[in-house]
């Protein structure tokens, strides 16, 4: 903790701001947004010397922000400030009955003089200040101060050591540097960093992102993550997505937008180790440059991470040392515990984030999309990269605006498929499929290299099966990462002189760990599948049980099977042969696995469009995607958008313009697949546009007919009929909620349109309504945020929103807090004497929380969903059940469970086939086909 000049100055800042504040003295431009934090920040003088604050750390922000002179501070400098004024100064006294993790602050400042003898309280603010400062923390100012020495590092010093540790990791350049070091080249972040929208994922599939949370922006995201004192951020995303590239630019910004300490992870750096003791050993050896860690950096970290201001980043949950299934559950406890109180955010794999149970289901979660279907982006990239001979960038822009290049186009929206076009420079035939564009940039960084380290054709044949081997070897071990020790046991002693070429070439590179043996990692996972792939001859391969995993319903094989199919050495009857297996699979228990491959199949047709059923797989995969029938679980709904999104480009366009055009079709499929078709697939598209316009026309109900508008709207911005439609609904609605409605879809598809701001207006002189007034001053805010109206408005609205109450815990138990085994007694006992459903499953899932797997509580949710009355806690019995599980009961479970599913299929019961389906689905996933397969023909029962 630093108590330098800087330090010093905020709290004083602070202070003052408090005190102006609490005199009605605090001069400020902006009266209105004063007002509106009255009623943020409360104050109270009980004496003149004694002020009492009850409010948030974000509200004393804003509230720096509007004292006029001193800098701003952010939300780790406010808390830091807050700190010194109680353990430096003696002024604070925290009322808070709990500190950690407390959003609320509630305090007493107990002045040294009058409330308004500023001067006198400066003075001896001054005074203080020096005579309680330490040896230590003067010699911690910045200007003698030592990052790493005996002492812990000050706040301006933490932030040099995280700057140190990004550049000591190479987290400030691209990823793709590692690929192209053999040709010289390498780019900083900022020479070809575009930024890449996000959506927003709702936790429940069935919400599409065509219909759902409109993309952001990457700032939009960090400013959202900065307003959370609890934040919990997933950014998901297929494999080279820019995941990586975008944790980079979050600890970039936090570095210079906050005083916080951003600390990024490759998570496939923990290796066996947890993450704190990652932290506090390992990444401090790193950013000090030491072979050794003092005690007191190691608290003085900990005591920023307790204190919220430490971002912990943490990338590739995929590549951790775990099994897939147990990956998310290890990362969820181990930020448990004092861990908890940092600000994460994590990057994974879509695969895996989706494949089943979810231990970080409750993250904030965001998907990264890929450039623009557009080109923009694809060519701002592209002529960043030729800069220095942009004719060769126009060139490869030509080529790929031509017609027949349009699924080129869409595998290049990936960011690290575009890097490796731009990396051979359009040299040769320009690749068709993921595979063909690996294989040429191998053949390429050869060549490059040729001068340095010369390397004949038969070696590199060599090479590439000595690469083969070992990316073969990380797959069936579901490694990221090569101990030498597991090298020198897949390679034969001829394979082993060769090591040292294959890390001079870039394809290995050695990781630098503090203790044990040398271990080395692909220079990209997707690089590792890739040659996987090259070491699979025969399709068999992928639908024999590899170990307690069958690959076709892998997440971590399904990147090596795609890329197998786009290998042209690879005979089309034996592509043919896999391809009638997915289709044609039947598990044997539930079709849990033979959906998967299914799946799969959609997303196979990307590499091998010339599969002849591929229509058959298309059109099965709009039906889920479509929930055709209402029957369709939630989780094939997701899936089939996202394979759908992946798989041969064209088919999709097609498939989508003829189910748009059908008119046997139900309204609302016609409608979806039309708006899909020219908002994700293809923008422009005339079929998009006229069944729009064709539904438009025919449908009579207002919603429906103002929903369409908006959707022809958002395809083609001020389109006609969709503005005239809702120029008409706003004219001759009676009801002012209608009004309102379409007054602000027609201000989305037409901005510069007068009459939504006008309709807006003539609500609010109008309407007493303060339901009404508060969402049209929500809509004036979004489209006109700085309309006059709002200035009057806010306060009002505002304060006729009560505060949510806290719930007050039981007197009982706070003052005669049970231990968990008196407890969990008290509740057997309980149990014994109610019969009824929700108090049942109330104590039951207190002893499901207190003792995970507790054979009487699971014993209750499956009394329950034997017989699921009421319904409403059908959902909260499964959730619970799903969490509060032990992996090793997971197999009495399956055939537990079994028989109540295929009930509800035979009685027709929808909603607990549903929700039955989702856990099976997700314990299927965790157990792998060979053991869920067992499971659900076994007769084994759950011991209760």
């Amino acid at each position: 903790m630093s108590y330098g000049p800087a330090a010093k100055q905020r709290t004083l800042s602070l202070l003052l701001a408090l005190l102006d504040y609490g005199n009605d003295e605090l001069v400020v431009e902006d009266e209105t947004a004063l007002e509106r934090l009255r009623s943020q920040l409360t104050l109270h003088w009980p004496t003149d010397r004694q002020l009492i604050v009850r409010t948030k750390v974000r509200n004393l922000e804003t509230l720096t922000q509007l004292a006029p002179g001193d800098q701003p501070l952010a939300n780790a400098q406010v808390k830091a400030a807050l700190h010194h004024l109680e353990h430096h100064l003696g002024l604070l006294e925290d009322n808070r009955t709990s500190r950690r993790g407390s959003d609320t602050w509630h305090f007493t400042l107990n002045l040294w003089h009058h409330r308004r003898d500023r001067a006198a309280i400066i003075k001896r603010f001054h005074d203080v200040w020096e005579q309680q400062r330490s040896d230590t923390s003067k010699r911690q100012t910045p200007a003698d101060s030592t990052p790493g020495m005996e002492t812990a590092p000050n706040t301006d010093d933490w932030q040099d050591l995280c700057r140190q540790a990004l550049s000591t990791a190479a987290h400030n350049t691209l990823t793709t540097n590692a690929l192209n070091a053999p040709a010289g080249l390498s780019f900083e972040l900022a020479d070809l960093y575009v930024p890449l929208n996000l959506v927003a994922r709702s936790p429940d599939a069935r919400s599409t992102e065509d219909e759902g949370p409109k993309p952001i922006a990457p700032t939009h995201l960090l400013e959202t993550i900065r307003q959370q004192d609890m934040c919990r951020v997933a950014i998901v995303g297929e494999p080279g997505a820019g995941k990586t590239t975008l944790l980079q630019q979050i600890a970039l910004w936090v570095l210079d937008h906050t005083a916080d300490l951003p600390i990024l992870i490759s998570l496939a750096d923990l290796g066996d180790r947890a993450l704190e003791e990652y932290l506090l050993h390992d990444w401090l050896k790193i950013a000090l440059g030491k072979r050794t860690v003092p005690t007191e950096t190691q608290e003085a970290l900990a005591d920023h991470i307790e204190a919220g201001r430490v971002w912990l980043l943490l990338d590739a949950i995929d590549e951790m040392a775990t099994s897939n299934s147990l990956t998310l559950t290890t990362l969820a406890k181990q930020m448990a515990g004092w861990l908890r109180h940092a600000r994460f955010v994590v990057t994974c794999r879509l695969s895996l984030w989706d494949g089943g149970k979810n231990a970080l289901a409750t993250f904030l979660t965001y998907r990264l999309l890929g450039y623009n279907s557009h080109q923009h982006q694809v060519e701002t990239v592209i002529r960043r990269w030729f800069q220095a001979s942009p004719e060769q960038g126009e060139q490869l822009c030509r080529q790929l605006a031509r017609p027949e290049r349009k699924r080129l186009r869409s595998t290049i929206r990936n960011p690290l498929r575009l890097a490796l076009l731009c990396r051979i420079g359009g040299q040769g035939q320009l690749p068709e499929t993921q595979h063909q564009l690996y294989q040429q940039f191998v053949t390429a960084l050869y060549d490059w290299k040729q001068d340095y380290f010369p390397t004949p054709l038969i070696e590199r044949q060599h090479l590439n099966r000595l690469l083969a081997k070992l990316a073969l070897t990380a797959l069936t071990r579901s490694l990221f990462q090569l101990p030498l020790s597991l090298i020198t046991q897949t390679l034969a002693l001829e394979d082993l002189e060769r090591l040292d070429r294959a890390i001079q070439l870039g394809w290995l590179t050695p990781i630098a760990n503090t203790v044990g043996e040398k271990v080395y990692r692909f220079s990209h996972s997707t690089f590792q599948d890739y040659f996987a792939a090259q070491a699979i001859d025969h399709w068999q391969v992928f639908t024999t049980p590899q170990g307690d995993t069958l690959p076709i319903s892998s997440p971590t094989w399904q990147a090596v099977i795609l890329l197998w199919l786009g290998r042209d050495d690879i005979p089309d009857a034996d592509k043919t042969a896999l391809m009638d297996y997915l289709v044609t699979f039947e598990d044997g228990c539930g079709g849990f696995f033979r959906d998967r491959a299914r799946l799969l199949a959609g997303r196979a047709l990307a590499e091998y469009p010339n599969f002849a059923a591929g229509n058959q797989i298309i059109a099965n995969l709009l039906r889920w995607r479509l929930n055709i029938g209402n029957q369709v679980p939630p989780m094939l709904i997701e899936g089939a958008k996202s394979a759908l999104a992946e798989s041969d480009h064209g088919r999709v366009v097609r498939a989508l313009a003829t189910l748009a055009q059908d008119s046997t079709q139900a309204l609302f499929s016609r409608w979806i697949a039309a708006y899909s078709l020219g908002r994700s697939y293809e923008p422009d598209n005339p079929v998009a546009i006229a069944t729009l316009s064709e539904l438009l026309q025919a449908v009579r109900h207002i919603n429906l007919k103002m929903d369409l508008a908006r959707h022809l709207g958002t395809l083609v911005p001020e389109h006609p009929e969709a503005v005239n439609t809702l120029v008409d609904i706003i004219e001759t609605a009676s009801q002012q909620t209608i009004q309102r409605k379409a007054a602000l879809r027609l201000a989305k598809i037409a901005p510069h349109h007068p009459l939504p701001i006008t309709t807006f207006e003539h609500i609010l002189t109008g309407t007493p309504s303060i339901q009404l007034r508060r969402s049209t001053i929500a809509a004036l805010q979004e489209i006109a945020p700085h309309h006059p109206l709002l200035a009057a408005e806010p306060v009002t609205t505002h304060q006729q929103s009560a505060p949510k109450k806290r719930k007050t815990p039981k007197l009982r138990s706070q003052q005669r807090p049970l231990n968990a085994q008196t407890r969990i007694d008290k509740i057997l006992e309980l149990l014994q004497t109610t019969s009824k459903p929700n108090i049942r499953f109330s104590l039951a899932r207190q002893l499901g929380q207190l003792q995970p797997g507790h054979p009487q509580a699971i014993a209750v949710f499956f009394e329950y969903l034997s017989n699921p009355e009421p319904l409403s806690m059908l959902k909260p019995v499964c959730d619970t059940l799903r969490d509060c599980l032990t992996p090793e009961q997971l197999p009495g479970m399956v055939s537990r469970l079994k028989p109540l599913y295929e009930e509800a299929i035979a009685a027709g019961n929808q909603d607990c086939k549903l929700a039955y389906c989702k856990l099976l689905w997700e314990w299927s996933d965790e157990l792998g086909y060979p053991q869920f397969r067992e499971c659900w023909h076994s007769q084994q029962q759950c011991s209760e």
